[in-house]
């Protein structure tokens, strides 16, 4: 079930934000989840998750087009929602979740709580993350996915040229697969910026046999050019859970717990995770990496 929400969230992002309508061959090389290349399997699919999004109360409509294929369309208006008539109590509970997200940029969630009867509290700082500001560059890669033109963009201080072939949510971030130099790569789309075409349309072809998921690491300390392996200690009364995150990696028995050798490319990426856990997690080594996270918490 987690790979069809995933799959159908794809979809949703895709049709929000394409503007024009897809065909069928289109969602399937564009968006993440489609990427097979049994025509059975997906016409399956995609029949199964249309009927799903429509018995949801999404609009999803139907344009046929100029060479008798056909389209489909999510219009923006057919999808407001009507006025729910909340309470005061209502809107303050949710003037609260506003305070800990940003949708879609500043002022934003303002703005729809005024559409549903009004701010009732003064408002405050936002404590959050901003979960909507990559809407703008969905958009732009959607387009440069469906058009097969390279494109260009500033990714951790580093100019980038890739081949994008396709873009999936995954462990709440967007992710651009794309093909470099080096091979197959990821990058998270709220860390790039200057997203521009470099090439025509119809440059490159896209892999038939790619998995999407399986180019994007599966833990955010993964990726990175910083390749170095790290070992980590944790106490014994979160072990059962750090293991459950971590499956797959070998463990190793130590007085009060266990430990494990983690390879990293983003120490940063790794830092921020062991610091989830408090005092019940310490990186023992190697000393550069142990010393960015003495640093961290000392707070020089």
């Amino acid at each position: 079930m987690r790979r069809v929400l995933e799959r159908l969230l794809n979809l949703l992002a895709f049709l929000r934000t394409t503007g024009r309508p897809a065909t069928a061959e289109t969602i399937r090389f564009t968006v993440a989840g489609y990427d097979t290349d049994n025509d059975v399997a997906f016409r399956r699919m995609f029949e199964r998750d249309k009927e799903m999004l429509r018995s949801m109360g999404v609009p999803l409509s139907t344009v046929e087009l100029e060479d008798n294929t056909v389209g489909y369309l999510l219009s923006s208006s057919a999808y407001e929602m009507p006025d729910p008539g909340l309470t005061e109590e209502e809107r303050a509970a949710i003037w609260l979740a506003s305070r800990m997200a940003r949708m879609d940029g500043v002022g934003a969630a303002e703005g729809a709580l005024y559409k549903l009867g009004g701010v009732s509290h003064r408002p405050g700082s936002h404590l959050g993350a901003d979960l909507g500001s990559e809407r703008e560059a969905l958009g732009f890669l959607f387009a440069a996915i469906s058009d097969r033109a390279p494109v260009g963009f500033r990714h951790r201080d580093k100019n980038r040229r890739v081949d994008p072939y396709g873009v999936l949510h995954q462990r709440g971030h967007w992710y651009l697969v794309a093909g470099t130099v080096e091979g197959v790569r990821s990058f998270r789309v709220d860390r790039g910026s200057g997203w521009s075409r470099t090439g025509e349309a119809g440059s490159f072809t896209r892999p038939l046999d790619l998995d999407l998921r399986s180019a994007v690491p599966l833990h955010p300390w993964e990726p990175g050019d910083e390749r170095v392996t790290a070992t980590v200690r944790f106490d014994d009364d979160i072990l059962w859970w750090v293991q459950r995150q971590v499956p797959g990696v070998v463990w190793r028995a130590v007085e009060g717990g266990g430990e494990v050798d983690l390879a990293t490319g983003n120490t940063d990426a790794l830092v921020s995770w062991v610091l989830e856990f408090g005092p019940r997690a310490e990186i023992v080594g190697p000393a550069q990496v142990r010393a960015a996270l003495v640093e961290r918490v000392s707070g020089d």
